[in-house]
């Protein structure tokens, strides 16, 4: 029973953070997260999925694998859109 109110909850928290990765596309700006706390939260995830992956608990593997996965692409879109920014200043600059 505990399982699946976690399942749930994660999946409400999964779904609440979403607007972040939106307004990330939408914006093409990355300039005001910060690539360190998205890092420590990528990484913590994988070392949380790596237990979960040694205990065999294939509920929390998905919830850490779709989790791993969000901060996993929000990390290539910082990537992504901060170059792009720092391309377009360049040339604004010439």
């Amino acid at each position: 029973m505990i399982e699946i109110i976690f399942l749930i909850v994660q999946s409400v928290t999964l779904l609440a953070s979403m607007p972040q990765v939106v307004k990330l596309v939408k914006m093409k700006q990355s300039d005001e997260l910060s690539i360190f706390t998205w890092s420590i939260w990528l990484i913590s995830q994988f070392v949380s999925l790596a237990y979960v992956l040694s205990i065999n608990n294939i509920p929390l593997i998905m919830v850490n694998t779709v989790w791993s996965l969000f901060y996993l692409v929000m990390m290539v879109l910082i990537f992504k859109y901060r170059t792009k920014c720092r391309a377009k200043r360049r040339k604004s600059r010439r």
